[in-house]
């Protein structure tokens, strides 16, 4: 996967649209939050989205610069030394082993209490 990012990444334009097969952007930004608390991108994105939600509108398309800024799968470069690794496929393993069988506690505010 992690070459087939690094592939997209060059080869795509960062205004192509993303359509995803799911409806689960507001979960998906909660734990991209919680694998980067200070990135302020995933916070305006987790706004948007919870407000498309609200009005029963679909969360998407995204666009790739999108994805790229706030989806931690696309960021295992600039995640790795945050989770003292040395290998960006070596921390999106990390990423995806924390997020099997994660759940937001928002406590009702939407935020990760």
């Amino acid at each position: 996967f992690h070459r087939t990012a690094a592939q997209l990444r060059a080869h795509l334009r960062p205004s192509t649209l993303v359509f995803s097969g799911h409806e689960y952007a507001v979960s998906n930004l909660l734990f991209a939050r919680s694998a980067e608390p200070a990135n302020a991108a995933i916070d305006k994105k987790l706004l948007w989205a919870s407000e498309r939600v609200k009005k029963r509108l679909p969360a998407q398309p995204s666009d790739w610069q999108g994805e790229l800024d706030t989806n931690p799968f696309l960021r295992g470069e600039l995640l790795q030394d945050a989770l003292g690794l040395t290998d960006p496929v070596a921390a999106i393993a990390v990423l995806r082993k924390q997020k099997d069988g994660w759940q937001p506690n928002t406590g009702g505010s939407g935020k990760i209490a």
